[in-house]
């Protein structure tokens, strides 16, 4: 009942904005290679349209994309640009910078490592994942956002490498199979309730 009912208020309260080409279902957002201080061209990628609804799934996110003759690098996904996923895995672009809020909420995804390159991450990319067993930590972000991996179920074990400073509010709240938590001596700052409800 709580997907049910938590998905559409997700999607209403969302600002969707219009993409710039569409292509083998996947939506593309140029983005300002200055502002993101590149020299050649970038682009976000997602699943769903300007109003929010999805258009297939795939398991491997190309590294980069070629429209109107111009050649783009794939730095970032969308808000909820995946989310709902029937698919177990998830290949990573290779240039990916960041991941959008709920990226990949209530996926299928068994389990996931996120890049090295990753350095914004937002809230709960991994939230209502119920079948994710795994997760490993590689990104430059030093912070584990806000609701993460809240109502993953079947989280056994998470990698949390040095660097890491601060997990967020609920992060890991009802992963009620994540026995035990190696944290880092980086930490500084942990998040209300981001352990609630686990073992």
């Amino acid at each position: 009942m709580k997907k049910l009912l938590f998905i559409p208020l997700l999607f209403f309260c969302t600002t969707l904005h219009a993409y710039d080409f569409t292509i083998d279902s996947l939506y593309y957002t140029i983005l300002d290679s200055e502002l993101y201080e590149h020299d050649f061209p970038i682009v976000e990628v997602s699943t769903r349209d300007e109003r929010g609804i999805a258009h297939g799934f795939i398991n491997n996110i190309p590294d980069t994309v070629r429209w109107n003759d111009t050649l783009y690098y794939i730095i970032g996904i969308g808000q909820y640009g995946f989310s709902g996923s029937k698919k177990s895995e998830i290949k990573f672009p290779k240039y990916l910078e960041y991941i959008g809020d709920y990226a990949f909420a209530f996926s299928n995804i068994t389990s996931v490592t996120i890049p090295e390159n990753v350095y914004e991450i937002g809230n709960g990319i991994f939230w209502e994942c119920e079948e994710l067993t795994s997760a490993t930590w590689n990104a430059k972000s030093t912070k584990i956002p806000d609701n993460t991996f809240e109502g993953c179920k079947e989280l056994k074990e998470i990698n949390i490498p040095e660097g890491v400073v601060s997990i967020g509010t609920s992060a890991f709240a009802g992963c009620i199979k994540l026995e035990q938590v190696k944290l880092p001596q980086s930490i500084v700052s942990l998040g209300t309730a981001c352990f609630i409800g686990c073992i």
